[in-house]
């Protein structure tokens, strides 16, 4: 071998070494970014969770933006991932997929309490709706002077009031 070529073969080793190096760190970043959005996002994910166990469901809407902003976050960093690691050859970081695989398994156990409790947040407002409307329908309804089988309610109390009277007027 002659020495330039010697020289061209250390080159290329290097940058490939380099190359292979900097994809590594690249693909760390990512794995790092979606841990870290994750983690974000459980944190939400609790406070969301502790407002709906505590009946304060107006406090949610301020965390509804961040919330969706991270979810996307997520979706898009995963898609960087794959891609990444679609057109590259680079050893992944186990260490951090495990920890990945740990923070989204959590992740997973927040989103469904955290749909458990909201489900059962709209069962509840809709019942009170339905106690709501169905008091208003009374209400109305009496004051129509008619009760819910379609007969005066006047005539109910009317009798009460007043002593039957027969037909010769007498009581």
């Amino acid at each position: 071998m002659t020495e330039e070529s010697e020289i061209q073969e250390i080159t290329e080793n290097k940058l490939t070494k380099d190359e292979s190096r900097r994809l590594e760190k690249e693909l760390n970043n990512l794995f790092k970014s979606i841990n870290s959005n994750i983690d974000s996002l459980s944190n939400l994910l609790k406070k969301e969770n502790k407002f709906l166990e505590q009946g304060q469901v107006p406090n949610i809407v301020d965390l509804l933006d961040k919330k969706r902003e991270l979810l996307i976050n997520i979706k898009t960093i995963q898609d960087n991932i794959k891609y990444f690691l679609s057109k590259n050859n680079v050893q992944k970081d186990e260490k951090l997929v495990e920890k990945i695989k740990i923070n989204y398994q959590n992740l997973q156990d927040l989103m469904e309490r955290n749909e458990i409790l909201l489900v059962s947040n709209i069962e509840v407002g809709n019942k009170l709706i339905e106690i709501y409307q169905n008091q208003k329908k009374r209400e109305t309804i009496g004051q129509s002077g008619y009760d819910e089988t379609g007969k005066l309610s006047v005539l109910k109390r009317l009798e009460r009031i007043m002593p039957s009277i027969s037909l010769n007027n007498k009581i």
